[in-house]
Parts: structure tokens; C-alpha cells; sequence
């Protein structure tokens, strides 16, 4: 036994009596150096602390991202756009989405003015290119609130809604006209002043032309109007912060790029709150309006920095939260885990729709029925449901252990499956597997009935299944809000950059706000500095679209065409309705000079 215990420390045999007091005192008089335990990696109090103050600020900015999920029936509709959609027509979608709103601008800013001091009756011109504006922001406003509403089109045509926006901007431009015989012109501060006069026609021309087709909407109307309140304010604040912006110091503007990720986070959370009144919360939380209008305003705000410090600013902070929205995202452990997320839950749901095909399939050898038969039509079926505070946040069962007291709550309530040790395959051609078999009502009787749970009046056999597939669901809608906010991020940024490339080599130029004078140099300089942006905008989508493909099997491409077609009528009302509003209240005709008329008529 003593041989067998040798060991070399310096050359010489260790003591063969196992004794470990020998032992200890043979390594304590050798020379061999005894390898030191490696101090702990400790990081920095500022450190930790920093990393736990982003996770909150995380949490707090994108909570709306988790507190809804997909049905059923929208999951599996995006599973067939998947399948039938080309690339070809994915592309045209994704590409050819910003550009109705785009082109409208450009023609109407194709009208000629004249000088505002002028006078009204000398700027007929004027106030047709007026007219056409706010008629191409009605008409966008009509469509995204029909889309939320889901307004039948036998009841509300879209011929009908061209009709309404072209009266309401019509004689919201005669009431304008007649102030400004009698007061002066430009009217100060006349898109404020016009706010009742627009809506009162708005409602007077609906109750002319539709009379009472929509009086069982009536009740759905009139809680949607807090919404749309909510989102209109959003348009008004950033303009008036676009326009504080472009007048104030160099050191205010560097706060107000810092500040304003928080305040477009606090925008966001405001809209959530009123998002209970929707069937389908896609409409006004992914497609949110504080993520279209506060594009452009960045934007704005890229133009008319002081310096280029400042430009500098705007562009990393940008880029650095879009960098953090995607890592914290992919990072998070509240999400599944597993390439095939989407393609799995897919499964599940139709072992529970298909049980007894798979089942003769497998029996007889032949092949399943094809799934085209009465496949989802997109435009018609599934919506995104809101999750109660219960449903998002469950509350953990007690156990002998707890959570550390400053665990994540999204992270406690979100602990999803790990798909990894779900084969697919299985799921495919044994539906029932883990399950007990499917008995007719006859053979179940005097029988104990088999727990089984239910998500949208379906029926999921296996609770691990069910859960699986409740938890998917709630990943597909978080990737979809987050990836519409990045399309739109680079979106807006191209849109802009075409906008006032083109607008500024126009005669308009000279009664636009956002160009007068501004040098050739200094536009090109802010025009490099909108390019870079969209560039970076652009490498941060790429990035999401990649890893999201890679690490969940969700093609984020298919799933944001799907959505751009599905959600047509809000995708264009919004962009095209806040371009349109960026458009009006920047022409000096509209009475915004009243606050920089020296800069505006005299330069």
C-alpha cells in the first residue's frame, strides 16, 4: 500500500504511511513551489452597478414587448405566409412600404407658393397644396383607425373614407381661408388654431355619408378615442420639441439627445395603457406611432444639430440603444431556447387539430392530407392578444428556495421550456406521445377525464406541450414589436434623408423652416450625417435578422412582410400621416414663423 502512494514531490518519496499530518508536513518542507488558488474575478461595484441599472432601465422601456402574445390563429397564419410567400414579394413589400407617403409629399410640394406677405387672396396655390396636405393626413388617420377597429369594408369602403378626408380638408381650408380674410395671413399658429374646426367637420361629414352604418361600433368608437388622443398628442410634442430643438444651445441640445430615449420609453408606456380597449393590440402597440414619429424626429434633430459633436452624439446613442434592445433581447432567459421555437409549436398545434390524420397516417402508410386545403387567409385571421398582469407576471409556487430579492420580474415570470430536449420529429408523427390515446365519449365512460389544457378553444393534451406553445407564442409577438421598431428606426431614416434631399433642390425650399438659412454646405453636412445613421440603422436590423433566425428559427423577414401586409392600412396611415404633419408644420404659410419670423422672411 505504501508503494502504491508514492508521489514526487522534489525527487524524493512522500512518506508511505497515508498519514496526511506527514504529508502536509513533507509539502511544507519541499522546494517545489505549490500553485497559488487563483484570486476571484470581481467586477467593480460601478460596474455591477451599471449592468443592473440597464437591465431595469431594459425592463422598464420595453415592458409592452412581453405583455402580449400571438393566437393561435395568427401563428399559424404567419407559418403559412412563411410557406407561400416568395422572396421576390417579400422584398416589394419590406422595400416598397414608405414609399406611397414619400411620393405623395413630393407632389405636393411640386405646387408652386408665393411669398406669405403676399397676402391670402395671392396664395391660392397655397391652399390647395394645403388642402391635398391635410387630405393625405386625414385619409391616413381614417385608415389606421379603421384597421384597429377592424371596421368591415361593406360598411365602411375605402372610396367612402377618400370621400370623407377630401370634404373634411376641403372645408377645413375654406374656414382657414375666411380667418384669414378677416384676421391676417399667415393665421398664427393656425394647424392649433384649426384642431375644432377639423374634427367637427370630420364628424359632421362621417354622419352624412355613412348615417347610422356604424352604430354598432359606436361603443368600441368611443373607447378607442382616448387612444387616439394619446397618440396624436405624441405627434404635437415631438414637432414642439423638434422646433425647441432647432433654437436652443449646444449644451441643451446634449441634453435633450441624452433625455430623449426616456421620454420616447415613457411615450410608449403611456400609449400601453390605453391598449385595452383593442382586439388586436399589433394595430397600436408593435405598430406604435411613438416609434414611426420619433424616427423622423431623431432625424430633425441630426439636421439641425450645432455642431458636429452633437450630430455625433445623436448617431452613437441611437446606435447604442438599438445594439442594447437587441442583445438584452437575445439574451434574456425569459425567451425559449432553440432554433426550431416556431416550427415545434406548430407541431403541437396540429397533433391537436389533426390527431386522428397523423394517427391513420402513420397506421395505413399514406401520405397527409395537404394543408392548402382551406389554408388562412392573412388578411382575415388571428390578432395579438394583451396579457393580464397575472397572465404575464404568474406569481411562483413557494418552495424551499427563493429568488434573490432583486431578481427581474419579467425574468420570474417568463422561465420558458428549452426546446432543446423537445425533438420535433416526434411531436410530427407520434401527436399523442406522452399522452394518453384519444378515446371516443363511449370507451371514456365511467372513466377519470384526463387534465388537459386549453389556449384559444384549443385543446393541448400534454401540459408541457401547452406550455411550450403559450410561451412561443408570447416570443413570436415580443420579435415582432421589436422587430418593427428597428424596420421603422432604418426606414424613417432613409425616407428622411430622400425627403429633404429632394425638397431642398425644390422652389418650395424657400418656405420651409427646416432649410432656411441653411447653407449648401451645411445641408450636405447634415445629409452625410442622416445617411450614416440610416447605415448604422441598417447594420443593427441586419444583425437582429440574422441572430433571431439563427438562435430562435423565427425568419424575422417573413415575419415583417407578414406584418406590413396584414397591418397595411396603420403601417401607411402612420408613416404617410406623420411625414404629412412634418410637411405642414414646417411651411412658413401655416403660421409657425410667428415664433421665428425674422429668420424666416428676412434672411
Amino acid at each position: 500500500m505504501g508503494s502504491s502512494q508514492e508521489s514526487n514531490l522534489d525527487g524524493k518519496a512522500a512518506p508511505a504511511s497515508g498519514n496526511l499530518k506527514s504529508e502536509v508536513t513533507a509539502r511544507r518542507l519541499s522546494n517545489t513551489p505549490i500553485a497559488q488558488r487563483r484570486p476571484s474575478i470581481r467586477q467593480s461595484f460601478f460596474v455591477r452597478g451599471s449592468k443592473r441599472l440597464l437591465h431595469r432601465y431594459y425592463e422598464w422601456k420595453s415592458v409592452h414587448q412581453y405583455l402580449g402574445r400571438y393566437t393561435v390563429d395568427k401563428l399559424l397564419a404567419l407559418n403559412e405566409y412563411q410557406r407561400v410567400a416568395s422572396p421576390w414579394r417579400v422584398c416589394a413589400v419590406i422595400t416598397l412600404t414608405p414609399v406611397p407617403g414619400l411620393l405623395a409629399m413630393i407632389l405636393i410640394a411640386a405646387i408652386p407658393l408665393q411669398s406669405p406677405l403676399k397676402g391670402a387672396s395671392a396664395n391660392a396655390g397655397y391652399f390647395v397644396q394645403s388642402g391635398l396636405a391635410y387630405t393625405v393626413m386625414t385619409l391616413s388617420l381614417l385608415f389606421f383607425v379603421r384597421c384597429a377597429l377592424e371596421l368591415p369594408k361593406n360598411l365602411y369602403s375605402h372610396r367612402q373614407c377618400i370621400l370623407i378626408a377630401l370634404i373634411t380638408a376641403g372645408g377645413n381650408e375654406v374656414a382657414m381661408y375666411g380667418l384669414s380674410s378677416v384676421w391676417e395671413f399667415p393665421v398664427p399658429f393656425r394647424d392649433f388654431l384649426g384642431i375644432p374646426t377639423f374634427f367637427i367637420l370630420l364628424i359632421a361629414t362621417h354622419i352624412k355619408v355613412l348615417g347610422s352604418r356604424l352604430r354598432h361600433y359606436y361603443s368600441k368608437m368611443l373607447r378607442y378615442i382616448p387612444l387616439v388622443c394619446a397618440q396624436a398628442s405624441t405627434l404635437f410634442i415631438f414637432q414642439g420639441l423638434a422646433i425647441l430643438y432647432s433654437n436652443v444651445p449646444v449644451v441643451a441640445q446634449g441634453v435633450i439627445t441624452i433625455t430623449f430615449p426616456i421620454l420616447r420609453a415613457f411615450l410608449k408606456r403611456m400609449i400601453w395603457t390605453f391598449a385595452d380597449c383593442l382586439d388586436d393590440i399589433t394595430t397600436d402597440v408593435t405598430l406604435c406611432v411613438v416609434e414611426i414619429f420619433g424616427s423622423l424626429f431623431q432625424n430633425v434633430c441630426v439636421q439641425n444639430a450645432r455642431s458636429p459633436e452633437i450630430g455625433a452624439l445623436i448617431i452613437i446613442v441611437d446606435f447604442a440603444q438599438a445594439l442594447m434592445d437587441v442583445y438584452m433581447y437575445l439574451n434574456h432567459k425569459f425567451v425559449v431556447d432553440g432554433s426550431k421555437a416556431v416550427h415545434t409549436a406548430v407541431k403541437v398545434i396540429e397533433g391537436a387539430l389533426y390527431p386522428t390524420v397523423i394517427t391513420t397516417t402513420s397506421a395505413n402508410g399514406q401520405a397527409k392530407p395537404d394543408q392548402n386545403e382551406g389554408s388562412l387567409d392573412i388578411f382575415y385571421k388571428g390578432n395579438s392578444k394583451m396579457l393580464s398582469h397575472e397572465e404575464a407576471f404568474p406569481q411562483p409556487k413557494k418552495s424551499h428556495f427563493t429568488l434573490p430579492k432583486r431578481k427581474s420580474k419579467i425574468l420570474a415570470g417568463h422561465q420558458m421550456l428549452d426546446l432543446g430536449s423537445i425533438d420535433p420529429a416526434a411531436i410530427t408523427a407520434y401527436p399523442t406521445l406522452g399522452r394518453p390515446p384519444l378515446l371516443s365519449p363511449a370507451s371514456q365512460a365511467g372513466c377519470k377525464s384526463t387534465r388537459r389544457a386549453s389556449i384559444d378553444d384549443i385543446d393541448i393534451g400534454h401540459r408541457e406541450n401547452a406550455k411550450l406553445l403559450r410561451q412561443t407564442l408570447q416570443l413570436v409577438f415580443a420579435s415582432e414589436v421589436l422587430v418593427f421598431a428597428e424596420y421603422a428606426e432604418f426606414v424613417c431614416s432613409v425616407v428622411y434623408g430622400l425627403y429633404t434631399l429632394v425638397l431642398y433642390h425644390m422652389p418650395y425650399a424657400k418656405y420651409n423652416l427646416s432649410f432656411i438659412g441653411l447653407s449648401e454646405e451645411q445641408f450636405w453636412k447634415s445629409f452625410v450625417n442622416t445617411t450614416v445613421n440610416a447605415m448604422l440603422k441598417g447594420f443593427t436590423l441586419l444583425f437582429l435578422f440574422t441572430l433571431m433566425r439563427a438562435k430562435y428559427g423565427v425568419s424575422t423577414l417573413h415575419q415583417l412582410a407578414f406584418v406590413l401586409e396584414k397591418y397595411w392600412m396603420s403601417v401607411q396611415g402612420k408613416m404617410a400621416g406623420s411625414l404629412s404633419l412634418i410637411f405642414i408644420l414646417n411651411t412658413v404659410h401655416h403660421g409657425m414663423y410667428s415664433l421665428f419670423f425674422h429668420r424666416a422672411l428676412t434672411r
